[in-house]
């Protein structure tokens, strides 16, 4: 979240509110802080993120088959943006 956003997930002034702040701070969509960045993206990151264990992904082999999914599919970066190792 942070690399693609530029910005800390988090922030706080004391230890204890930023215990609470990951606990239950909304987390944004990257793209909500960086318009442009594609869908994909957000859903990955958000799951990645996501509190409710049910929801989550569970391991990097999921990870990776979602990946895999958009091999081969276009998802456009916009601006002249590219995808990150390029």
């Amino acid at each position: 979240w942070e690399v693609l956003t530029g910005q800390r997930l988090f922030t706080a002034e004391s230890d204890v509110a930023l215990v609470r702040a990951v606990l239950e701070a909304q987390v944004l969509a990257p793209s909500q802080v960086r318009p442009g960045l594609p869908d994909f993206i957000d859903r990955l990151v958000l799951g990645l993120l996501e509190r409710d264990l049910t929801k989550r992904v569970r391991s990097a082999r999921e990870v990776a088959l979602e990946l895999r999914q958009l091999e081969g599919a276009h998802a456009p970066w916009p601006h002249g943006q590219r995808a990150l190792g390029e």
